[in-house]
């Protein structure tokens, strides 16, 4: 089933099951998937999560900056698609990394402009809780923290609720087909 102009994200702590039923989801509507925009900048500098978390504050709001511009790019970019972050995953990493370092006015806009993004771009939003850990191999990307992960989550979730946005928390107790199918059924119910 090809669907044109659906551009689903997908929202959460890492760990959640996001990147896995991304690619379920992608392959069963015949669109590609959109994967996240630090990984894509990770693997461009050959970095890790180490050497990214030793980096000064002046490092890690550039490497942020960078971050949010490929990933707006990608989301314009594309005609439909499945994404494993949305902008606000991004934004709650950069809060996360370096927020106590973003001038204000900076910060104001920067607020503004992943809201409006986030309004203006997804025709579908789907919430991955936290709680449910599903463990991968150390990728040197993701924090595996559960401290970092639950702030991480609280911020999405605290946007989430702040903004109104209209998302779908998807069920995270039947595994991986079962998320899947939970999206599908989703996404078919509201085109």
């Amino acid at each position: 089933m090809i669907r044109t102009g659906l551009k689903i994200g997908f929202m959460g702590a890492g760990g959640t099951g996001k990147t896995t039923t991304a690619k379920d989801v992608s392959a069963a509507l015949g669109i590609p998937t959109i994967k996240s925009a630090s990984r894509a900048v990770y693997e461009q500098d050959n970095l890790t999560e180490e050497k990214c978390m030793a980096f000064d504050d002046v490092g890690k709001y550039e490497l942020q900056f960078r971050i949010f511009g490929m990933k707006t790019e990608l989301d314009q970019k594309t005609f439909a698609f499945v994404a494993d972050r949305t902008l606000l995953d991004h934004w709650a990493y950069c809060l996360m990394y370096c927020g106590s370092f973003i001038p204000n006015n900076e910060y104001t806009q920067f607020e503004k402009d992943v809201r409006v993004h986030m309004r203006s771009t997804y025709t579908h939003l789907f919430y991955f809780p936290f709680g449910y850990w599903f463990p991968e191999k150390a990728d040197g990307v993701r924090q595996d923290h559960y401290s970092w992960q639950s702030a991480i989550d609280a911020i999405i979730l605290g946007y989430i609720h702040r903004w109104r946005l209209p998302v779908t928390e998807v069920n995270q107790t039947g595994g991986a087909e079962a998320r899947g199918s939970s999206v599908l059924n989703a996404i078919r119910r509201n085109v």
